[in-house]
């Protein structure tokens, strides 16, 4: 019996070990995990007003951006 695999390479990506709210790391696969960490720890990503793109507050504040975040049920009540 032929076994197809046999001596097959393997490749094995090591991610950084990152934290909720750490900066945003370079390359794509690291990017996915960083951004895997930022959701689970509650971060949500916003849309920039200057570009348009969606990014987590700390991208936003690496960019130059200010976004006030509204809650869900307060875009209606008036400020005192």
């Amino acid at each position: 019996m032929k076994r197809e695999h046999e001596g097959a390479a393997v490749c094995l990506l090591v991610a950084g070990d990152y934290r909720v709210g750490s900066p945003r790391p370079d390359g794509y696969n690291n990017w996915i995990e960083w951004s895997k960490i930022q959701y689970r720890g509650g971060l949500r990503q916003l849309m920039c007003p200057i570009c348009g793109r969606w990014k987590f507050p700390q991208e936003m504040r690496a960019h130059g951006c200010r976004v006030e975040r509204v809650d869900a049920g307060e875009e209606g009540k008036d400020k005192p």
